[in-house]
């Protein structure tokens, strides 16, 4: 899926951040990966 590996590309460029962004980031793709498993059931 092109999007799924855009969006991990993207993600993949935010771990080197501060831990508190990554922590945001984290809980973003945590949030991100539910609402795409809400939308396949």
């Amino acid at each position: 899926n092109p999007s799924i590996d855009q969006y991990l590309s993207v993600h993949e460029d935010s771990f080197g951040y501060p831990p508190t962004n990554r922590l945001l980031e984290e809980a973003a793709v945590v949030d991100w990966t539910k609402m795409m498993k809400f939308k396949a059931s």
